[in-house]
């Protein structure tokens, strides 16, 4: 029987943040199993205003992040930067303003490697690979900042 863990039951409210302290703590196997016993044991005990929300189930082990505005203003101006910087990538796969974004893939066959590509913005269909293939997210990120403060 696989090991049980501990999972927190964070209410998501209308605009979509997550409340910063769970509501309460579950031991599941996985998240599914976490929402299942929340759903039928737990959320019956609590107010009837808990059922109005969205819930989202995180193990314990993993730490909280939360995204501040800062870092969303940032995120904006780097993806600018890299419109920017890759138009002529666009332009050389003659690809229409819309038709196409650079965005980071995985890989299917592998299902871990990373890499920065020009994709079908809808299908994520990728014209060309920009980066090397990066085994974790971060380093792929990495690439991306380097790259940008290089141009």
């Amino acid at each position: 029987m696989p090991k049980q863990h501990n999972w927190n039951a964070y209410k998501i409210f209308k605009n979509g943040r997550r409340a910063k302290q769970p509501i309460c703590k579950i031991m599941a196997n996985n998240a599914i199993e976490a929402e299942k016993n929340f759903l039928n044991e737990i959320l019956p005990k609590l107010s009837d205003n808990f059922a109005t929300y969205k819930w989202a189930f995180i193990h314990e082990d993993v730490k909280s992040q939360r995204i501040t505005k800062k870092e969303v203003v940032a995120f904006a101006r780097s993806r600018k930067r890299r419109k920017l910087f890759f138009g002529d990538i666009f332009a050389e796969l003659d690809l229409a303003p819309g038709r196409a974004t650079i965005t980071l893939i995985k890989n299917n066959k592998t299902d871990s490697d990373w890499e920065w590509a020009v994709c079908q913005p809808i299908t994520l269909k990728k014209f060309k690979g920009l980066s090397p293939q990066f085994k974790n997210k971060s380093d792929a990120f990495a690439w991306m900042d380097k790259y940008l403060q290089n141009e």
